[in-house]
């Protein structure tokens, strides 16, 4: 069934519960934390004030005023880890019940295509109704929004946020729980300062905070933070300190009993960059120890010094895009994210059904584009290069308004499949030497409209052996045409 149901919506926007049901799982966790540690300390201290019968009033007053302050602290805690938990669960809720409203906008099959519709069955959607229309207006800002606020590279300014407070009024639940905007912003702040500031003071806070999460996935983003810090302490010329660092940190990822069984492509991987870990200290060392390039029978000449320094520079670049690509992918895994943008998945999907082996990247045919548009003059009409759509575009004074030949989806369908089109096959196809094909019958006997506009008449061309093209206008000899058929 191509035509689009309830069911074909609900499925390909089940993602957007995998978020929040993980946030809730978290906050959980976070809760019972909480819970267990208040529960020890008020133990604690009360078991303290049992076995201590000499303890004076002021002592014990002092530890009963300590547990208040602590329980009052812990109520706190626990109110905002509840809100959170309601928050969360308000946005699956309010995502449910925006998808439920596709149930009010279909159609039944007997009135789509003549047979009865059992119960149970999927449903149609009402391709006519303006509620649907509106509803896929919403899903389209949602898309949109989602890829503004995953793809931000600036830190001043997420233009994913500022199109969503923009776009509020327009929807009609709350768009803050239609997106987890909260997750993606964090995920934003901690990759930005990863590759523009090449801090790692945000990465190392989120590596604890989901550590437990993080192990049972096999990440290996505790060592792509200890080889970055490790490298970051050559850039700082700190050699003693760097080489103690690497034995205490990095040295262990050289043990495979340190690895899971089923984690063991993690070290090889790492076994490989660690026999390389020695090359920026040779450099450094050079450089920077006064190393004396001829010193006796350690000699070292500028080539393999030039070396080291490519070597040691292609680390140091490499060291922050890897980090990076570890963390998006922890990020993705933990919280259920596809690693793929929802817009560009279904702008495929759409473009692939539309592309055709005639579509091509129309520049004219672009929001962006206010100069001077480039002109095709046309000299020679026999010359196959110009032959194509935007040749004849031009000729027939239309405009090519085919989203596949925008430049702005131009680039994104180059990759993907034609479309499967059925067209009607021509009556008796023939094929001109200008590579045009019209049915036999159209070619014999010309329309009027067309033998005015070239003052000819078709029986004196047939007469002559010769056809003319209806598009073109162009004349050629019978014996030049051939009759193709379709493959």
């Amino acid at each position: 069934m191509s035509e689009p149901t309830v069911n074909f919506n609900v499925q390909t926007r089940q993602v957007q519960f995998a978020v929040p049901a993980e946030l809730i799982k978290k906050n959980l966790k976070t809760i019972q934390k909480l819970v267990e540690k208040s529960k020890k300390q008020i133990t604690e201290e009360v078991s303290n004030i049992k076995r201590n019968p000499n303890l004076s009033a002021s002592e014990k007053l002092a530890t009963i005023r300590r547990l208040i302050k602590n329980l009052e602290l812990y109520q706190k805690k626990l109110k905002q880890a509840i809100e959170l938990d309601e928050n969360y669960r308000a946005r699956l809720t309010t995502r449910a019940k925006h998808l439920n409203e596709l149930r009010t906008m279909t159609v039944n099959y007997s009135t789509a295509n003549g047979t009865s519709q059992e119960e149970g069955d999927d449903k149609l959607l009402d391709l006519h109704s303006e509620k649907l229309i509106n509803w896929y207006r919403c899903e389209t800002n949602l898309l949109i929004i989602d890829y503004l606020l995953k793809s931000n590279t600036r830190k001043d300014l997420n233009l994913g946020s500022e199109l969503m407070r923009s776009l509020a009024p327009t929807f009609q639940y709350d768009v803050t729980k239609l997106i987890d905007y909260d997750v993606y912003e964090s995920f934003n702040k901690v990759f930005l300062s990863i590759n523009m500031d090449h801090d790692l003071e945000l990465i190392s806070a989120w590596y604890n905070e989901n550590k437990n999460a993080l192990k049972k996935l096999g990440s290996n983003l505790q060592f792509e933070i200890h080889h970055c810090k490790y490298l970051s302490m050559f850039e700082s010329e700190k050699l003693s300190e760097a080489i103690a660092y690497h034995k205490t940190y990095l040295a262990p990822y050289g043990n495979p009993t340190n690895y899971q069984e089923d984690n063991l492509i993690n070290y090889e991987k790492n076994v490989e960059r660690l026999t390389a870990a020695g090359s920026p200290l040779m450099y450094v060392s050079m450089k920077f120890d006064g190393y004396q390039i001829n010193r006796g029978e350690a000699s070292v000449d500028e080539e393999s010094l030039a070396k080291y320094k490519r070597y040691y520079h292609k680390r140091t670049e490499e060291r922050w895009r890897g980090l990076s690509k570890c963390f998006t992918e922890d990020f993705t895994k933990i919280y259920g994210i596809p690693r793929t943008y929802p817009l560009l998945v279904l702008l495929s999907a759409g473009l692939s059904s539309l592309k055709t082996k005639s579509c091509y990247c129309n520049d004219e045919n672009s929001i962006f584009q206010t100069d001077q548009k480039e002109k095709l003059e046309i000299t020679n009409w026999r010359d196959l290069s110009l032959r194509g759509p935007n040749y004849y575009y031009k000729l027939l004074r239309k405009i090519n308004q085919c989203p596949v030949c925008s430049p702005e989806l131009f680039h994104l369908s180059s990759n993907l499949p034609y479309a499967q089109l059925l067209t009607s096959i021509l009556n008796n196809p023939f094929k001109l030497p200008n590579g045009n094909i019209y049915p036999f019958e159209k070619l014999v006997n010309p329309s009027k409209k067309m033998l005015a506009a070239t003052k000819s008449r078709g029986p004196e061309l047939f007469r002559d052996n010769q056809l003319m093209d209806p598009l073109t206008h162009e004349v050629f000899s019978i014996d030049d045409c051939v009759r193709v058929f379709p493959a």
